[in-house]
């Protein structure tokens, strides 16, 4: 998927996210017996350098199908014990990033501080809290933990309504 943007490009985003849902279980099985199979952490990977985009509504999309795909990879470990997926580590700057609004911030610099927030925006922050609370594999480090709770609070305190309410779906999802 890489290069430039093109009209339709999204469709492509869908497709993997589809392909994601209908055969989770059997990506795991055949990257755990065929090492030159693509992993499920290759597949968020690729969505993640989508997710890097600067065309909001089409970063919108990819992280609602990085989350999409995030939900369906926690499903097969839930039920079957013997896969591991961690991308928690590789994903989480610029989940932490495009969250918080810095992402955007630095593409903006230019524009007037006092502009309101696009929707596009607003959306893609909500996103990434829902994408970074089902990145977390639920290990028992606490500093992570700490980490995450200390930063949907702050950022539940600065960020408008549409984001508030992604944060707090996010924690539900956690």
């Amino acid at each position: 998927m890489r290069g430039r943007l093109w009209q339709g490009k999204e469709m492509l985003l869908e497709a993997l996210q589809s392909f994601v849902s209908n055969y989770k279980r059997g990506i795991f099985e055949l990257s755990s017996t065929d090492s030159s199979a693509t992993t499920p952490a290759q597949i968020i990977q690729i969505c993640a350098t989508e997710c890097k985009k600067r065309n909001r509504d089409y970063k919108k999309d990819a992280l609602n199908c990085m989350a999409s795909m995030l939900n369906s990879f926690d499903q097969v470990i839930q039920l079957y014990n013997e896969f591991k997926f961690d991308v928690f580590d590789s994903l989480k700057d610029m989940l932490f990033q495009t969250a918080s609004g810095e992402a955007e911030q630095e593409d903006d610099e230019e524009k007037n501080s006092s502009e309101k927030i696009s929707q596009a925006e607003l959306e893609c922050r909500g996103k990434a809290f829902r994408c970074l609370a089902l990145a977390y594999n639920r290990a028992d480090d606490a500093a992570i933990v700490t980490r995450l709770i200390d930063f949907f609070v702050a950022q539940y305190q600065i960020q408008e309504w549409p984001v508030k309410s992604e944060i707090l779906i996010a924690f539900k999802v956690w």
